[in-house]
């Protein structure tokens, strides 16, 4: 095994980093087969995982990394970063296994031969929530990098301890802070076991959530003169409210709860307690360090972190559910901004138009752009030239925490929801199952084993078999389409307004 610093990929079957900087150059990759598979190890300090696509032209290779956390990590930031000096643009996607609770990230070369060449990275849980990453298009010299601390303080958050309010910068281990319990009552005190602080980097993904930009909660958002002091966190930090746990994300409303957007780097903090447990920050309460769930729920067989399908074992390892009632979170969402708005607080964003128009259309492997010959509320024709095994169907797409607003915890980029796909021609009659079988990737969301249907992600690779001998129709199922923004394109414009 090779040392844990700093690594960098030679065929070796297995590595590993803690606090490291892993290195993946496509020219360094082996060809002499069509699969290949390594390990991983990141340890308790974290790591980045460093992937230059300069060379990935080898069509039908497949190279795979499983990435393995420690057993009981705490706390492991762990961050990818892809340079793209290829010539060409790379795909980059990724999908959730729930059988597994394993989420995978695609690497590969833009190409539309049905034989693409991937690097594949299997991450334990899910790291992206309800997001699935970034999806989409890496053009010749750019980067993509993800930054930024899960769930913690920024500096000035005051916790309650044994000798009264004390700075989150100013705890060490060995003092003791109050607990509560799920339903706010106090439990006694409890020790740190762990305090710490690092630097959050904002990232560059036009998403505040998942750039990790942190939120500012105002004296008195939560009523009742709570936080009795402004306080300031990221946005994957979880708040008690009403017995279920949610992340500070879910309650922005752009009044009393938002985010600073004049930060691009900031310090946080935060310390763990022998378990998770819920502490007063500012007066309103909230959560220690917990460990790492998705690390946990893996090692159990278990299900989702995230919500439902949550095991016995990594359910008791939060001091308070996590809350996974749509109805319940939007009630409190909706409570927060009543209050905001009786404190005579203004929206401090604009208002966006939504439509529900998809702007549907597929684009061939030379580039040209294919409207429907039909389009109804169901299905969609497309007349394809001769010689296609392949196409991108492409639309609008939009993620329903930002449509709706964030208390609905849907945070994939949506396109539209596709059922059956038939080509029609003069010699053949083919159905198109690449989307529902598992064998497209790139764009598809995971709807589990035995999937009707898949949504796209705006921009979703089909593959169709044999190349088409002679033109033919293709049909597409469009089972569901969904709210989009009317920002960037023209269409039917809807009633419907958000706050951005």
């Amino acid at each position: 095994m090779q040392t844990p610093t700093d690594s960098r990929f030679d065929g070796s079957p297995h590595y590993a980093i803690d606090g490291g900087i892993f290195s993946i150059r496509a020219s360094d990759l082996p060809r002499s087969q069509s699969f290949y598979q390594y390990e991983l190890d990141i340890g308790a300090r974290g790591g980045t995982v460093d992937v230059n696509i300069n060379a990935l032209t080898a069509p039908g290779q497949y190279w795979i990394i499983y990435v393995n956390l420690p057993p009981g990590s705490t706390g492991v930031d762990f961050y990818f970063r892809v340079i793209n000096n290829a010539s060409d643009s790379i795909w980059v996607s990724t999908s959730y296994d729930r059988q597994a609770n394993t989420t995978s990230m695609y690497f590969s070369t833009k190409n539309m031969s049905g034989e693409p060449s991937y690097i594949e990275l299997v991450l334990p849980g899910r790291p992206f929530s309800n997001s699935y990453g970034p999806n989409g298009f890496l053009p010749p010299g750019t980067e993509m990098y993800s930054a930024g601390p899960a769930y913690c303080f920024l500096e000035g958050a005051l916790i309650e301890t044994e000798c009264g309010e004390v700075r989150v910068e100013e705890l060490f281990p060995g003092q003791s802070v109050m607990t509560y319990d799920a339903q706010g009552a106090r439990m006694g005190l409890r020790e740190i076991t762990w305090a710490g602080r690092d630097t959050g980097q904002v990232g560059h993904t036009g998403h505040d959530d998942l750039d990790h930009r942190p939120i500012c909660i105002l004296e008195n958002a939560f009523g009742g003169g709570l936080p009795h002091k402004t306080l300031s966190v990221t946005p994957e930090h979880c708040f008690l409210i009403d017995g279920v746990l949610l992340p500070a994300r879910m309650l922005v409303n752009h009044r009393s709860v938002f985010y600073l957007t004049d930060l691009t780097r900031y310090p946080y903090f935060h310390f763990k307690t022998e378990g998770h447990a819920i502490v007063r920050a500012n007066g309103i309460l909230t959560e220690t360090l917990r460990d790492d769930v998705r690390q946990f729920v893996r090692r159990n067989a278990g299900g989702n972190a995230e919500g439902a399908g949550l095991n016995a074992s990594a359910e008791a390892a939060f001091a308070a559910p996590l809350c996974t009632d749509h109805g319940l979170a939007h009630t409190i969402h909706t409570r927060l901004n009543e209050q905001a708005k009786a404190m005579g607080l203004q929206a401090q964003t604009h208002m966006r138009v939504l439509e529900h128009d998809a702007g549907l259309h597929l684009v061939l492997a030379d580039g040209r752009r294919l409207d429907p010959i039909r389009l109804n509320q169901r299905w969609a024709v497309f007349s394809l030239p001769a010689g296609q095994n392949a196409v991108q169907i492409v639309s609008r797409h939009a993620r329903p925490c930002d449509t709706h607003g964030p208390y609905l915890d849907d945070r994939r980029d949506l396109g539209v929801r596709v059922g059956e796909v038939t080509l029609f021609g003069s010699d053949i009659t083919r159905s198109v199952t690449a989307h529902l079988d598992g064998h497209a990737v790139a764009g598809w969301y995971d709807e589990g084993a035995g999937a009707q249907s898949r949504w796209t992600n705006g921009r979703a690779l089909l593959p169709l078999g044999e190349a088409l001998g002679t033109q033919a129709l293709m049909t597409i199922e469009v089972l569901e389409t969904a709210l989009y923004f009317q920002d960037y394109s023209t269409g039917t414009v809807a009633s419907e307004q958000v706050a951005a």
